[in-house]
């Protein structure tokens, strides 16, 4: 409703808040969801705006990622998931090409992944990413039954069917040993 991003303490006392309704750098449309890298910079996937914005541990802004639905064309592709490694790489699903890019800490798009849906599946709602210690990408939309795993190199690893449909998912990033 406030379209604010607020941190708490451990206690429950408010800390700060950032962010409000807008269209600018640091304001939102309709954000959906958040996550935290490692250096405890804070990313927001904004629907409403089509774009992922970074903003540091104190809520300044940083940075912003958006996909152009052509080279001709000022509008942004529909987003549809985020998520955070433990090197600092965003993994931003775009909606509208069945993509997952992977941006380096320095803003280079380096491995994108296919998300390609099976017939009948649904197209709504947004996709949980996570990656494992291991540098696996876990994909997952919300509502759905499948769970892909795609491998390192970007190449799909295997499909893993849900009993339920996914409510929620996330992935612990702790390498195995």
């Amino acid at each position: 409703e406030t379209m604010l991003v607020q941190r708490f303490d451990a206690q429950g006392d408010f800390e700060l808040g950032f962010g409000g309704p807008g269209e600018g750098r640091g304001s939102f449309g309709d954000p959906r969801h958040l996550t935290v890298g490692p250096d405890g910079a804070v990313f927001v996937l904004d629907a409403g705006n089509r774009q992922v914005q970074k903003f540091s541990s104190d809520g300044s802004y940083v940075t912003r990622w958006a996909f152009r639905t052509s080279a001709e064309s000022a509008e942004f592709r529909e987003l549809d998931g985020l998520a955070v490694d433990g090197s600092g790489n965003v993994y931003i699903a775009d909606a509208a090409s069945g993509k997952i890019r992977c941006i380096s800490p320095e803003s280079r798009v380096i491995r994108t992944y296919a998300y390609e849906p099976r017939q009948g599946e649904n197209r709504d709602g947004l996709i949980d990413l996570g990656v494992d210690g291991e540098g696996f990408l876990y994909a997952g939309r919300r509502g759905g039954h499948l769970i892909r795993k795609f491998a390192p190199d970007g190449t799909l690893f295997a499909t893993i069917e849900t009993y339920a449909p996914l409510v929620q998912m996330v992935v612990d990033h702790t390498p195995a040993g």
